[in-house]
């Protein structure tokens, strides 16, 4: 079975024998037509042979599309394949260059380390049309060949949609003729570049310019946009900024400003923010109060829906369609603006009860640093109950014992049931897919591919195969082998990445033993810090200044610390040899305890870890004495709870793995 797929197809069957690569001739058939996209990524499947052909090469490579596709990708095209490889011939079909890109990489992952591809065939189509990466280039500047790699990876995951958050309080990064930023802005050029590449890869590229809120940046360039003149800020978190509602001035600036967005973004789709919007200067504006009273609405709550209406007319336009988080619901807003949930399954539901189309990125937040197997459980569609059982479970895991807290209190959004009472025909609306999201609060370029790529391939499953898919086990051995893929396909190597970081800080290399068992503290505990965390718990956030704001260095181990340990699956799988009887795990086991022991008495920890000493002698000791049956496994699991506890922003990720293996939660 060739396990290293992912995203899993619909459908394959595997059969006896395969092809050595050196028998397939590079004579490449195109029985229909042949584009400059599609040689392309066959020039990348080839690059990935690595063993040049036989002489004698006959076998070959027949690439058939049945027509040639439009330049851009868009929502809805076409992404089916047939990947068949015999003994005859190598084939990939498709009606579209889009499904022939997917199938070559397929193609790709089908290679196996004897340089061989299987005899198989597969079938293949995408659950949902729109499967997305966010990222955040606002909070900390992302560099067009750093996006680039992003979105070769995308490739490899079979991704369709690079989001870009392109403003926010912040920075502005749009490079618009009406907005002279002194924040480091891209260029028309590299963002038209950046689309052509993208393009030829079949991926789409989505802006994000966020507004009426999150707009500091903008306003304290173009004051009189603003209700009340804002200063620039470093600041994280919530800002009252907000642009005023009730100027015509203010449209017929974000006219402009849009038709320069969709000169250089050809998708049909233009995503404008409106999530956390702060009322505050819209209530105490004597103007905008009395123009909601002569307008006869509500109260100033009715601004935001009037607002995005307007937006959605100028959109219209252009020929595009608008895009908003969910905050923007409203029943009087026109089902036709997609709504991209993130404040969970209430949210999805009342934007589905209302008519709209829906992307979900709740659960898949890549900033909170969860493992890849809390991402896995939620599927885009999953009922309110099932997503209540998987954070249910999440309680009762002791890897998220620091913040259960913090998980109960947010576990729910609760949607605006008068909303949904308006509309009681029920469920109207279309999942159409799902993002990812990367808030880059504590993401700076160096760092991008620590923080993506140990559990984005989980999510990209989830949005492309199918939803019976739950063997989290074979997930995680799929993702090693496809782990090796992505770093030959993208140049992308996480792990690696994570100890060149390490190193470049002069570490010792000795020390990796310890920092590949540590994981960062989860959800938003470290950018929150302690002060912080109580407010949010407390629904009181708004004025706590937060550890952490852009200038903040982000230069120690924290931060180039993987999200989730790759060490850890290693020692999960010793530990299923060890219960099998296997002595070979058991000495591999016990010389990592003593590895660990050894490296707790030594007098050269860097500063950060030095004070996680004392605590990973416990953890050597308590393993060591297990392995030689000196304790029982009672006495072993009571002395991990008590370990249990985070240390600072690290997690000993190896106390709660060792509490689950030793509940006999481990299968």
């Amino acid at each position: 079975m060739p396990i290293n797929l992912l995203p899993y197809p619909q459908h394959i069957e595997v059969f006896d024998g395969g092809i050595e690569l050196r028998k397939i001739s590079r004579r490449v058939v195109y029985p229909k037509f042949a584009s400059p996209r599609i040689v392309a990524s066959v020039d990348r499947f080839w690059k990935l042979c690595d063993k040049r052909e036989d002489a004698s090469a006959s076998i070959p490579l027949v690439i058939s599309c049945d027509k040639e596709s439009d330049r851009y990708p868009q929502f809805g095209m076409i992404e089916s394949y047939v990947v068949s490889i015999s003994s005859e011939s190598v084939e990939v079909r498709s009606q579209t260059e889009w499904g022939i890109l997917r199938g070559l990489v397929t193609l790709s992952q089908l290679i196996r380390k004897t340089h061989t591809l299987p005899f198989c065939y597969v079938e293949d189509s995408p659950r949902y049309g729109w499967r997305g990466l966010l990222v955040d280039v606002s909070r900390h500047y992302i560099s067009c060949d750093a996006m680039k790699r992003t979105i070769d990876g995308m490739v490899w995951s079979k991704l369709n949609v690079l989001h870009i958050h392109l403003t926010d309080d912040q920075a502005f990064r749009f490079p618009s003729k009406l907005v002279a930023a002194a924040d480091d802005q891209y260029s028309v050029t590299e963002l038209l570049a950046l689309v052509e590449y993208a393009a030829d890869r079949g991926i789409r590229v989505v802006p994000e310019i966020d507004m009426p809120g999150h707009v500091s940046a903008l306003v304290s360039v173009v004051p009189e946009l603003g209700v009340v003149p804002n200063q620039p800020t470093d600041r994280f978190g919530q800002h009252r900024a907000c642009l005023d509602p009730t100027k015509e001035s203010v449209y017929k600036f974000l006219r402009e400003l849009l038709e320069e967005v969709v000169s250089i973004f050809p998708d049909h789709y233009i995503h404008l923010g409106g999530d956390e919007l702060d009322l505050a200067e819209w209530k105490e504006n004597k103007k905008i109060q009395d123009w909601v009273s002569d307008n006869n609405l509500s109260g100033v709550e009715a601004l935001q829906t009037i607002f995005t209406s307007r937006l959605r007319e100028i959109l219209l336009d252009f020929d595009r369609a608008l895009i908003g988080w969910d905050e923007i619901l409203d029943s009087s807003l026109s089902n036709s603006v997609v709504i991209q949930s993130w404040r969970g399954a209430d949210s999805r539901d009342l934007a589905l009860t209302l008519g709209h189309p829906c992307i979900v990125s709740t659960n898949y937040y890549l900033d909170l640093f969860y493992p890849m197997d809390i991402h896995y459980r939620f599927d885009p569609e999953g009922t309110l109950n099932d997503w209540s059982m998987v954070e249910e479970n999440m309680l009762e895991d002791p890897r998220f014992a620091h913040v259960a807290d913090a998980i109960r209190r947010t576990s729910g959004f609760v949607a605006d049931n008068n909303l949904m009472s308006r509309h009681s025909s029920g469920v109207s609306g279309q999942v159409i897919g799902g993002e990812a999201c990367l808030w880059t609060e504590l993401v700076n370029e160096p760092l991008l591919d620590i923080r993506i790529w140990s559990r984005l391939p989980a999510i990209a499953e989830r949005l492309w195969s199918s939803a019976n898919l739950t063997d989290l086990n074979n997930l995680y051995v799929r993702q090693d082998l496809w782990m090796q893929g992505l770093n030959k396909f993208a140049g992308i190597n996480p792990a690696r990445s994570s100890d060149d970081w390490m190193l470049s800080l002069g570490i010792g290399s000795h020390w990796l033993d310890m920092i590949h068992i540590l994981e960062p503290v989860k959800w938003y505990s470290r950018l929150l810090g302690e002060e912080g965390m109580q407010a949010r718990l407390a629904g009181n956030e708004v004025g706590v200044v937060r550890v952490y704001d852009a200038n903040s260095p982000l230069d120690s181990i924290i931060d180039g610390l993987l999200p989730e340990s790759i060490e850890i699956f290693e020692i999960y799988k010793l530990c299923k040899e060890l219960d099998s009887g296997n002595i070979e795990a058991h000495r591999a086991l016990l010389a990592k305890s003593r590895v660990w022991k050894e490296l707790s008495m030594r007098d050269d920890a860097p500063e950060d870890l030095g004070p996680m000493l004392p605590e990973l002698h416990k953890v050597a000791d308590l393993l060591g004495r297990l392995l030689t049956n000196d304790i029982s496994k009672q006495d072993a699991l009571a002395g991990f709870k008590l370990l249990n506890e985070r240390q600072g922003d690290y997690i000993l990720a190896v106390v709660p793995f060792f509490i689950t293996w030793l509940s006999g939660s481990v299968h």
